[in-house]
């Protein structure tokens, strides 16, 4: 399977408990976040976004300008203001994005715009949702990647299969598959493969550290003199 580059769109969704957060912080850990800033949108304060080494907390308004993550935590009657800060993001350009709710964002046009209009602005993004249903269509018409935590509501799976083809082609009960694995949609493939969980948390985390660690001081490196 292909992972997204930095060009990419990539929507995840799924009910709650599925794994999809845990999924987003893997495909996350895998970017180049020791050569891009990353900015988390963490509406919810979630735990384990909480967890990765050396991610900074900023203010909603602050654009990081040097390689690592960035959380953001806005509430939810921020409405002008983190549309005004996507569009610095537009603006600015070269910065990832990681929605943890995508439905928070539903009818942003600023994220629209990220949505249609970033890949050649590099602003990647991973988003993540419960409900298909209330998100909007570009966060699937402008992805490139797909990944679908199946869901036993009908409204959903209709959803879904209208941007995800080859789930639709397969048996009607065929989303009943074992706890924590998904679907992986490679749109410009059209591909579609059954990925088993991804890797823990404890691994995710390691992942992030050896990328966002700072380098050591040279002063507190041991130093080998060679005399000739």
């Amino acid at each position: 399977m292909r992972l997204p580059s930095i060009e990419d769109r990539t929507i995840i969704v799924g009910p709650t408990g599925s794994g999809k957060t845990y999924a987003g912080l893997w495909l996350l850990s895998e970017m180049p976040i020791d050569a891009m800033p990353w900015v988390i949108i963490d509406y919810k304060r979630d735990r384990n976004i909480q967890l990765i080494p050396y991610a900074q907390v900023i203010p909603l308004g602050v654009i990081p300008a040097t390689p690592g993550v960035y959380i953001v935590r806005p509430i939810h009657t921020e409405t002008e203001e983190i549309v005004s800060y996507l569009m610095q993001i537009w603006d600015t350009e070269g910065v990832g994005l990681f929605i943890d709710e995508g439905a928070m964002l539903s009818n942003s046009p600023a994220l629209d715009t990220i949505l249609i209009q970033g890949r050649s602005k590099q602003i990647p993004v991973i988003m993540l949702n419960q409900r298909p249903v209330g998100i909007s269509r570009y966060a699937f018409s402008e992805s490139q990647f797909r990944m679908l935590f199946p869901n036993d509501d009908k409204r959903e799976q209709k959803t879904v299969s209208e941007f995800m083809p080859l789930f639709r082609e397969r048996n009607s009960d065929d989303h009943l598959i074992p706890e924590f694995h998904s679907y992986w949609y490679d749109v410009k493939a059209r591909k579609m493969d059954r990925l088993k969980p991804v890797p823990s948390l404890r691994s995710i985390l390691r992942t992030f550290e050896s990328k966002l660690k700072p380098p050591e001081p040279l002063e507190n490196k041991a130093v080998t003199r060679i005399y000739i």
